[in-house]
């Protein structure tokens, strides 16, 4: 539920006040770093259906659409699984970056995409108090959980690539994020008050095109998913995570034992090098030394590793009009937000669906 991001004027100024009007706290409309909180999530959600229901939408619950229906080279609807079609004029395709099932049948309906460099690596976590007391000194009880957010630029000598902290959670849990079978992904979160007793953060390093095995907008997805089948396998199985002490990680040897970390699904010590490429690997390594001299204790005994993080943003990006937002391939569809390619978190995927919503609505009913 972060949606981090410096402004609050204009489109995202009224997607924030729906957020605060439909439960959200008030102090996200001043909080540079604006975070909902997994708790309140559930609660605004919620009656974000109620208010569509009540406009006259419907939401349909398990519905599974298999494919886009066609004609005369126009998207024009959706084919369900129970053999239902749902047909309309526009077809908006909001789909989170996971949505491979989708992908696949936005491209074989004839929507153009092309690939997207993206950012894979692991999530680390360490106590809480450890990153506290770096932060704010040895009397930090007075204060809230502290956060960070660091950057790892090695020097072109060492041909190793960039890496950076992304979705930190402070007081918060490491999550299981996979939506396929025999796979493992992981991921963060922190309810509202953040008061659990681990910080975890990914870190993630730059993946581009040219370290994918293909030309075809699929074939990141297929990157991603061959590190996340190495995660199962590494696992043992039953969505277990593979995990490392960050200081055995750094020695190049297998973790003897591991503490206590959050994630219910349960790790086992790993090799995480026979998980993740060498690439991901060599900048992870790089992006530990350097955040340990940043903050106290990162690259400790304290600190796990636990693999992978994957997801961080969809592999490809699909091509659309820029005025009317729809495929340049197939008219009638709109690809929209994260899963579309064009947003890289909450707040820029919802101002992502309001333009493209603003944009059908002006062409239908132009204001006089």
């Amino acid at each position: 539920g972060k949606i981090y991001t410096r402004r609050r004027d204009g489109e995202l100024g009224w997607i924030f006040r729906r957020l605060v009007e439909f439960g959200a706290d008030p102090k996200i409309l001043e909080e540079g770093w604006a975070h909902l909180g997994t708790d309140k999530i559930r609660e605004i959600i919620p009656r974000l259906r109620s208010r569509i229901l009540e406009l006259g939408g419907e939401v349909c619950f398990n519905t599974t659409v298999t494919s886009l229906i066609v004609e005369n080279g126009r998207c024009v609807g959706v084919q369900l699984s129970d053999g239902e079609k749902m047909l309309g004029s526009s077809v908006f395709m909001a789909t989170g970056h996971s949505a491979r099932d989708s992908w696949g049948a936005m491209i074989e309906a004839g929507a153009s995409a092309s690939q997207r460099p993206i950012h894979i690596g692991v999530r680390v976590e360490h106590p809480q108090s450890v990153i506290d007391v770096a932060r704010y000194g040895e009397d930090s009880s007075d204060f809230p959980p502290a956060s960070y957010r660091l950057t790892s630029k090695p020097p072109k000598r060492l041909d190793v690539r960039p890496a950076h902290t992304f979705c930190m959670c402070p007081g918060g849990t490491v999550v299981a994020a996979t939506n396929h079978e025999g796979r493992v992904v992981v991921n963060g979160m922190s309810y509202s008050k953040r008061r659990a007793f681990y910080a975890n953060s990914a870190i993630v390093v730059e993946v581009r095109t040219s370290d994918y095995d293909g030309d075809d907008p699929l074939a990141g997805v297929r990157y991603q998913d061959d590190i996340e089948k190495a995660a199962f396998n590494a696992g043992g199985g039953g969505f277990t995570a593979p995990a490392q002490r960050v200081e055995d990680f750094l020695a190049n040897r297998v973790s003897a034992d591991l503490p206590k970390v959050s994630y219910p699904l349960s790790v086992v010590s790993a090799d995480l090098r026979t998980v993740l490429p060498p690439l991901i690997v060599d900048g992870i390594v790089e992006a530990l030394k350097h955040f340990g001299k940043k903050i106290s204790g990162f690259d400790g005994s304290d600190g796990v590793l636990i693999a992978p993080e994957t997801r961080t943003t969809a592999p490809l990006r699909f091509e659309r009009d820029r005025e009317t937002f729809e495929s340049i391939t197939l008219p009638g569809l709109l690809p929209v937000g994260e899963g579309a390619g064009f947003a890289g978190g909450i707040a820029s995927a919802a101002l992502d669906g309001l333009r493209a919503a603003s944009a059908i609505i002006e062409r239908r009913c132009p204001r006089i």
